[in-house]
């Protein structure tokens, strides 16, 4: 390979998601870009905030998709219509519709967990309204035509997981040379097993602040039907609202911690001994990577690219998508009873988190994609 001179540092701009988990990869990318000497970059986030500041028109707003590309399109005319760049870094396929017109215009990274068609198709995967899936239907066949004129401009895509990536290649034409798989990277010298956990109860443990989404009713209801039942405590970290409206009244053994930093999230870990997660709508769980850095195994649902995260009898459990409340009991109670099982699981979580999560690694995939799309490098 050729050597890589710079003469000068390049000027990378960066669209980047900020709501839940698309905000804790989108800061993961500004750490990584700061540890590359070679580059300048500057960035602004799409936050709840922009839904009101740059609010869509009533038509757009049947739409997520759509809402967000008028959100992204609007701030960026405000805040860096004039600023001088000559990449474009993009983390979510909602803005990038918002910026097409950029993206004609420049070498554009763009990342992202999952297309349009994989939304639409895990829609109708868990909706029960049949008029809402009808109207998903429609929609997924529209969002692929819309959105597979923007991807054509895009130079190197960063899919988060194979799942992603292998609909980017099947839906919309783009072949596998051009994009680079990631995860969702990790620091592992702080996400790391604690040395010492003996002496106090088993616990599960639940980590999401979109509670209903991710499950956690489910998990709520079968610790207070079974699980209370055994030596086994449940912790919750979240801070929806619907804990304290709708789940007044918690079964004994439950322990609800809201507003955690990230050292305090990480001894929550260091003191679990197993991960669930019965979550109905996923594309990639940063808070299963961080579980399995840690070490703690997972029982998780099989939707999005959580099955290449957490392998079934290796780090943890993968369950059926529609598994009952019984099968999740009984999966819990399995490991709460098999210690030597869960003690290789723990093993095992952690050696899946240091070949897949790796923040170093990460940070040298994306500067060698900056490397390869840059327009001085390219003359």
């Amino acid at each position: 390979m050729k050597a890589f001179k710079m003469n000068k540092k390049i000027r990378i701009y960066c669209i980047l998601g900020g709501l839940l988990g698309n905000k804790t990869q989108s800061n993961r990318f500004l750490e990584a870009l700061k540890k590359i000497d070679w580059i300048e970059f500057d960035y602004f986030f799409v936050t709840p905030e922009d839904y009101h500041n740059y609010s869509a028109p009533i038509w757009l707003k049947w739409s997520s998709a759509l809402e967000v590309a008028y959100i992204a399109h609007k701030k960026f005319n405000d805040k860096c219509k004039d600023r001088d760049f000559e990449i474009l870094l993009i983390n979510g396929y909602e803005i990038a519709q918002g910026v097409k017109d950029i993206i004609r215009q420049y070498p554009t990274i763009l990342a992202l967990d999952a297309t349009p068609i994989l939304a639409h198709e895990l829609l109708q995967k868990i909706t029960k309204d049949k008029a809402l899936c009808l109207r998903s239907q429609i929609a997924k066949f529209f969002m692929g035509h819309l959105f597979r004129n923007v991807f054509s401009n895009v130079d190197w895509f960063m899919p988060c997981g194979r799942w992603c990536g292998d609909a980017i290649a099947k839906s919309y034409h783009i072949s596998p040379s051009n994009m680079t798989i990631i995860y969702c990277p990790i620091h592992l010298d702080t996400f790391k097993p604690s040395l010492n956990n003996s002496g106090r109860p088993f616990t599960v443990l639940f980590i999401g602040n979109d509670f209903l989404r991710k499950g956690g009713d489910l998990l709520l209801r079968i610790y207070k039907k079974f699980l209370y039942k055994e030596n086994i405590r449940l912790k919750i970290v979240s801070s929806d609202s619907c804990l304290s409206r709708d789940f007044s009244e918690l079964a004994e053994g439950v322990e609800i911690l809201k507003d955690l930093s990230e050292k305090q999230i990480i001894n929550v870990f260091q003191s679990a001994d197993l991960f669930v997660l019965p979550t109905i709508k996923e594309y990639l769980g940063n808070v299963i990577a961080e579980s399995l850095s840690v070490g703690v195994p997972v029982i998780t649902r099989d939707v999005g690219s959580l099955k290449e995260m957490v392998k079934d009898g290796f780090n943890g459990i993968l369950m059926p998508y529609n598994s009952s409340e019984e099968e999740w009991v009984q999966k819990i109670l399995y490991l709460y009873r098999n210690k030597n099982v869960l003690r290789e699981y723990s093993i095992n979580a952690r050696k899946t988190a240091e070949e897949m999560f790796d923040f170093n690694r990460f940070k040298v995939d994306l500067e060698q994609i900056l490397k390869k799309v840059n327009p001085a490098q390219n003359k």
